[in-house]
């Protein structure tokens, strides 16, 4: 039995590899998973920084941080910020705020944030 589920590992992708090591690592930490998180309601997600950019908006910096649970991908945007100390890529995360779409993103505007060890 061990061999088949090596076996199988060996052959699978990464990203589906990646997928299931986030989605066991983030299970139970939040409310909802990133795709079933309600839109404009008040939640919780919690994932892995992927990937940190500062974007200017409306003239003004605004630090944009993936985040990623293995089933989805979403977005929270700190406006006026360029760096936030103890937000690193593979650090996890927990978000609380309103999830709203935008091209095709779930984007969280100014969340409140708790960092994970």
């Amino acid at each position: 039995m061990a061999l088949r589920d090596r076996i199988s590992r060996l052959r699978a992708d990464t990203v589906v590899i990646e997928q299931e090591r986030l989605g066991k690592r983030y299970a139970g930490r939040a409310d909802t998973t990133i795709a079933d998180a309600p839109l404009r309601e008040r939640t919780r997600i919690a994932g892995e920084i992927t990937s940190i950019r500062v974007v200017p908006r409306a003239g003004s910096p605004s630090l944009e941080v993936s985040v990623n649970d293995g089933t989805g991908l979403a977005v929270a945007v700190f406006t006026g910020r360029r760096h936030i100390p103890g937000i690193t890529p593979s650090r996890g995360v927990v978000l609380e705020g309103v999830p709203r779409q935008e091209r095709n993103r779930i984007m969280l505007l100014n969340p409140s944030y708790t960092l994970l060890a």
